[in-house]
């Protein structure tokens, strides 16, 4: 499934029109126990994600964990693609695709801790 602007993000019927924060309540109100391990404070993420940010205003690039003929998993990746617009942003080896070299990366988020939090 592609997830894109153009109206049903994550394939449901009921988000045409929504901006970042009604999406972000739905996939709250319909995945509570995914959400609840998000719960909390990460200053270490926070300050990966806002480098992420500034690293993909400098070009016209997104950020891609999986792709429909991607070889392994997503948590197999050592680091996070970058996809340039205008360019081909992977090659093919038989059947196999992957990330071009000329593509950039960035690095992974710090890995996380779930602290103890009295909310």
């Amino acid at each position: 499934m592609a997830i894109t602007g153009a109206g049903d993000y994550f394939g449901w019927s009921d988000t045409k029109g929504d901006n970042a924060r009604e999406l972000a309540e739905k996939f709250i109100s319909r995945f509570p126990e995914i959400a609840s391990r998000g719960k909390g404070r990460d200053w270490a993420y926070v300050g990966w994600l806002a480098e992420l940010v500034g690293f993909l205003e400098q070009g016209d690039w997104v950020p891609v964990v999986w792709w429909e003929t991607m070889k392994d998993e997503p948590e197999t990746l050592k680091a996070l693609p970058i996809w340039s617009h205008g360019q081909e942003n992977f090659y093919w080896d038989g059947e196999e695709s992957f990330i071009s070299p000329a593509n950039p990366e960035f690095p992974l988020p710090p890995a996380g801790y779930v602290p103890d939090l009295p909310w």
